[in-house]
């Protein structure tokens, strides 16, 4: 019975035991409320501040607050302090509490966030979210949020010949404002082009305040070789405020061996195929190679399409694509023709591909492949008679210039006469002053036989290089003397001087040539040397032989206005209608003409031209152009001319190449 009884006595005490450790548990206090206390949230780079956790327990000695890790942008000062404060939690009460204080210093300008904080109080522990501060460079204290300028580029692996998308982007503005043109030159060892549509702008959210992340710039970037490209530091204003973004270096890797020779890098799908064209001057194989997908475009190099026993007459490239985030995305579609002298069936190998994509490290091929191609649609090419070429003589240059009135800035007067007629009828009405007035105005213009410049017998009598040079210097120094191209144009052909002729041939027809001479011999030098010209020059009437026109209609006009004053007739009525007419035909075939003479600015000149695909010497040289062929300027860079030829390619060559027919306008 003793025993039963101790038992249950100890089975009551181990009871009430549990019951106190959970029910303790259960109705422990909860842990002290914890702040953040800032005076601010935006400091200046350089400055020192305080940031204060106000805890609510009387008790300094049992908190204990980490120091959080920091971000690059500040550094920990002193602290953390610990100290008892005062917390008034209810106005006009105070009650003890304890302060923690760490002090902070700020590095460099952003927008930061600072913890969270871990409050631990005896055995309690609670967390404080993140406050976000502003840090703030020495020129802009007074304003709202740092401005911040730097670069965004793609992650991973970069490799030589990869397109590369760089953009510079202002960060952190409250208003919308212009980005200016840098004008950032190409790093060493690289190809560098400004592009668009490389970023947009990002709005993001801070509390009531809205910032904008606006794109200050884009270039696609293009690494020559391996190793470690830098772009150098760019110094540029925003929103009123000066700021340096520092050097950016790139690594770069070198290609696989295999993909080397093409040099291309990115994701494509290629394709080639052969077939035969229409029938031109003989039979045509037109071979065309296209490359779509994305990367670098501009820097790779298409196998070249040999086919033996076949002239090869032009290659054109078509290229279809634009600069984007992941690089160049588009296409590139080059046509090679080919010329065969008869008939028959063509066997010939169509090139591979290789293309390395960096994002699987693997290296893409197309094997080649053998066709065979029937060229059955063949036309004889008709003959062409070709008039004989002579050096003109003196008086036959004079012969073949145009009325040379024009050439003159007095020749504006010859826009006078009819309107001073009129003007005299309404001064003299009498019939007979009438007339006085017209023979006085009717003046009789000419011009005087001239001699030979010097030089000119010299040049009859030189042959080969040296009458080539000869007529040069002549033309050169009478740049309005058509004779004297076209006998430079003559001699340069004979000398196998293609393009020299080419040119002069132009200039010829340019400065008004009277009769077809000068179309006649372009046309049968550039069927001879293979050359396509899709800008044919203007062979109607020489604009200054217009520009004459226009001024008789004119002068008729005015006249036949007067006459009628004059004798009152009615009958005078319809030659001013008709001659009204012809000044508006001769001044529309006016335009039209001086619009046309325009169309070519240029010849490539003394050697075949390398087109490159933007500016400079270690850009592709996806296309070239021999020398003869006429081409329009587009642009310039430097020492760069961007021309165009007639089926709307364009490319960069030097200024040094081409043969200007400025001189000409």
């Amino acid at each position: 019975m003793e025993g039963q009884q101790s038992a249950r006595f100890y089975r009551h005490v181990l009871f009430g035991l549990v019951i106190l450790c959970f029910g303790g548990a259960a109705f422990a206090a909860p842990p002290p409320e914890a702040r953040i206390l800032l005076n601010t949230d935006r400091f200046v780079v350089g400055s020192k501040w305080t940031l204060d956790i106000l805890v609510d327990t009387p008790e300094p000695l049992t908190v204990r607050v980490p120091v959080p890790v920091l971000p690059p942008a500040l550094a920990l000062s002193e602290g953390p302090y610990i100290r008892e404060t005062s917390w008034e939690k209810v106005a006009g009460t105070l009650s003890r509490a304890t302060k923690v204080s760490l002090t902070l210093k700020t590095l460099q300008p952003g927008i930061v966030e600072v913890g969270p904080f871990e409050v631990r109080v005896g055995n309690t522990v609670q967390s404080l979210p993140p406050v976000t501060v502003y840090l703030l460079a020495a020129d802009e204290a007074k304003r709202r949020f740092p401005v911040e300028l730097r670069w965004v580029k793609p992650e991973g692996v970069f490799y030589e010949g990869q397109a590369i998308p760089l953009l510079l982007q202002a960060r952190n503005l409250d208003t919308l404002v212009q980005a200016p043109d840098l004008g950032l030159a190409a790093p060493p060892g690289s190809l560098w082009e400004k592009a668009v549509g490389l970023g947009e702008i990002e709005i993001t959210s801070i509390g009531e305040d809205r910032l904008m992340n606006v794109p200050w710039g884009g270039w696609m970037l293009i690494a020559t070789k391996a190793g470690s490209l830098t772009i150098p530091a760019v110094r540029a204003s925003v929103a009123g405020v000066e700021r340096v973004v520092p050097p950016l270096t790139l690594p770069i890797e070198s290609l696989p061996p295999e993909a080397a020779e093409g040099r291309a890098v990115g994701a494509f799908t290629y394709s080639i195929e052969a077939k035969q064209g229409e029938a031109a001057q003989g039979g045509q194989l037109v071979v065309v190679q296209e490359l779509s997908g994305r990367g670098n475009f501009p820097y790779l190099r298409l196998p070249e399409v040999v086919v033996p026993g076949l002239t090869l007459m032009s290659r054109q490239e078509g290229t279809r694509y634009r600069a984007a985030r992941g690089g160049y995305e588009g296409s590139l579609l080059v046509t090679w023709r080919f010329a065969s002298e008869g008939p028959g069936t063509i066997s010939l190998e169509l090139p591979g591909f290789k293309a390395f994509q960096p994002s699987t490290g693997r290296v893409e091929s197309w094997d080649p492949r053998v066709v065979r191609v029937t060229l059955d649609n063949f036309a004889e090419p008709a003959a062409q008679t070709v008039p004989e070429a002579q050096i003109l003589n003196w008086a036959e240059v004079q012969s073949v210039r145009p009325w040379g009135l024009t050439q003159n800035g007095w020749s504006i007067l010859l826009l006078l006469p009819g309107p001073v007629f009129l003007a005299a009828t309404f001064l003299f009405r009498g019939r007979n002053k009438g007339l006085l007035v017209l023979t006085v105005v009717g003046v009789t213009l000419f011009s005087a036989s001239e001699s030979a410049p010097a030089g000119f017998e010299a040049a009859l009598k030189a042959q080969g290089y040296e009458a080539a040079e000869a007529w040069g210097t002549l033309a050169a120094a009478h740049p309005d003397e058509p004779g004297l191209w076209y006998n430079k144009a003559l001699v340069c052909q004979d000398a196998g001087r293609t393009a020299e002729a080419v040119h002069a041939f132009l200039m010829a027809i340019r400065t008004g040539l009277q009769g077809d001479l000068a179309a006649r011999g372009l046309a049968a030098l550039e069927e001879k040397e293979l050359l396509t010209n899709q800008f044919p020059p203007w062979t109607g009437w020489p604009t200054n032989l217009l520009a004459l026109s226009l001024g008789l209609a004119f002068n008729l006009t005015f006249l036949a206005w007067g006459l009628q004053r004059i004798f009152g007739v009615g009958f005078w009525l319809l030659p001013l209608a008709v001659f009204a007419m012809g000044t508006v035909a001769a001044g529309f075939f006016l335009g039209v003409a001086s619009a046309a003479q325009k169309e070519s600015d240029a010849v490539v000149g003394l050697a075949d031209g390398p087109i490159r695909k933007v500016p400079g010497d270690l850009a592709e040289n996806w296309m070239t152009l021999k020398a003869g062929t006429v081409v329009r300027v587009q642009g310039h860079s430097d020492q760069w001319v961007l021309v165009q030829t007639g089926y709307g390619l364009e490319g960069w060559v030097l200024s040094s190449g081409l043969l200007s027919l400025e001189a000409a306008h």
